[in-house]
């Protein structure tokens, strides 16, 4: 029995001295010499790569643990969560990228269409009345130019017609989803703004008003009385008023576009009308005798009247080129716009005059002509001549939503030939011809007042609130 513990032992100890001088590699695929019949399964507890069977002709050689190859470790593909506010690895979101400003929002699609409605109110150019049309004088002066005492009252100046209130439509369309052109459209119109003076006398005829006028037959001052102390009692009166609107069509070429500035090349058609009429009406009842209406008498209570229309139109028609370029930081935005438009202006003016004469009875007799407007120039004139229409505005906007921003503005707009009603005025007359005056049908005389066109030019100015709405 002790011999065989001894062995066992010796046995022992000789296995144990086996193990440590051999390698570490303990899932070495043995060889076909050291273990006798079929490969035992060890699918439990390795690899599969390493289950494979082995080759019978030469083992494998030992690598050492320290310089085992590796394969390279590869990177498990990107999985996309539906939901996940994380981007994929290696995307950056947009507020990340160098350089980008994150929209509002980013997900909505550019807009493609914009709309925008402003209310205006503009300063323009006061209307030109070179001629004096009304004077207030004494029983010495009779309201002459020059005579002591006379002082005018209206005209011999420009009037001011104040501020106009206006309504201005824009709107425009992308015709490209990555909006390099477009095709924008817009309207204004002001209102007809009218001033309206006049003067009164008391019913003995006090004080003296009249219209002065350059007698054409003796070159030389005079004028028509409204009101005299004595001998008429009546008033004047002078209406002038004033409109202005137009339209246009552009196509917008994007030129330059960053994250904050996009500018835009425009060339399109422009379309601009200003209407303007001046009208002096004089009516007063005959209180004495000398007077005449054409060349007939008239009696104390007779009633007379006239009246003098001038009337102007200016159509502009024309192209334009220009630019505009829009600064944008996160809820604000800047615009500027420049635009020249070329073309011809279609003046048209009309003259029209007229006296009446009524009886206490209600009869009427009418002649034609007033003062400054009689057969030698009553009538219609039109002419065509070169314009050039330049236009410059800015607008501060804040962006309320997405889709919808307000902006405050200012604009200045300005026509370089136009004919206005007031410079159209010809003061020289000849008497001869006007109705109300006593050597009425007298033969002779000049053909005053004329009519030649007087251009000058004009501007209109001033403030825009709005709102845009784009979609």
């Amino acid at each position: 029995m002790r011999k065989v513990i001894l062995g066992i032992m010796l046995v022992g100890l000789v296995m144990a001295s086996g193990v440590e001088g051999q390698p570490r590699n303990i899932l070495k695929a043995p060889v076909a010499s050291d273990l006798p019949g079929e490969m035992p399964t060890l699918a439990s507890s390795r690899p599969r790569a390493l289950l494979q069977a082995p080759v019978a002709s030469a083992p494998e050689p030992v690598t050492p643990p320290h310089i085992t190859e590796r394969a390279p470790l590869a990177l498990p593909p990107v999985i996309a969560l539906t939901g996940s506010s994380l981007p994929p690895i290696g995307v950056l979101p947009p507020s990340l990228v160098p350089g980008e400003r994150p929209r509002a929002n980013p997900s909505a699609a550019p807009a493609r269409v914009w709309f925008s409605a402003e209310y205006i109110l503009w300063l323009t150019k006061s209307s030109p009345v070179p001629t004096p049309l009304v004077t207030v004088g004494d029983n010495i002066g009779f309201g002459r130019l020059g005579a002591p005492g006379t002082q005018v009252i209206y005209g011999g100046r420009s009037e001011s017609l104040g501020g106009f209130s206006g309504l201005r439509l824009s709107g425009g369309v992308w015709l490209d989803r990555e909006q390099q052109t477009a095709f924008e459209a817009s309207g204004f119109l002001l209102e007809r703004r009218t001033q309206i003076f006049s003067a009164r006398s008391d019913a003995a005829g006090n004080p003296v008003f009249a219209t002065p006028i350059l007698d054409a037959t003796v070159n030389g001052e005079g004028a028509y009385i409204t009101s005299f102390p004595g001998f008429a009692a009546g008033l004047t009166a002078v209406h002038n008023s004033s409109r202005l609107f137009g339209y246009e069509f552009n196509l917008a070429f994007n030129v330059r576009r960053t994250n904050a500035v996009r500018a835009d090349f425009l060339i399109g058609y422009r379309n601009l009308q200003l209407e303007e009429r001046l009208e002096a009406f004089q009516r007063f009842t005959i209180l004495g005798p000398g007077f005449q209406f054409a060349g007939a008498p008239a009696a104390p209570g007779d009633v007379m009247s006239s009246f003098d229309r001038f009337g102007t139109r200016n159509q502009f028609n024309g192209g334009q080129v220009g630019g505009r370029v829009d600064w944008t930081d996160g809820l604000f935005t800047v615009g500027v716009t420049a635009k020249v438009g070329l073309g011809a202006t279609h003046q048209i003016a009309d003259i029209d005059g007229g006296s009446l004469l009524i009886k206490p009875t209600l009869a009427q007799t009418v002649a034609p002509g007033g003062i400054f407007a009689l057969p030698s120039n009553i009538g219609g004139y039109s002419r065509d001549v070169f314009t050039v229409v330049p236009e410059v505005g800015i607008n501060l906007g804040l962006r309320f939503t997405e889709r919808l921003s307000g902006y405050v503005g200012y604009n200045f707009l300005y026509i370089g030939n136009v004919a206005r009603p007031g410079n159209q005025i010809d003061r020289a007359v000849n008497v001869n011809n006007v109705p109300t005056d006593n050597l009425f049908g007298t033969p002779g005389g000049p053909a005053r007042p004329a009519f030649n066109f007087q251009g000058s030019d004009y501007w209109a100015h001033g403030i825009n609130i709005g709102l845009n709405f784009q979609y």
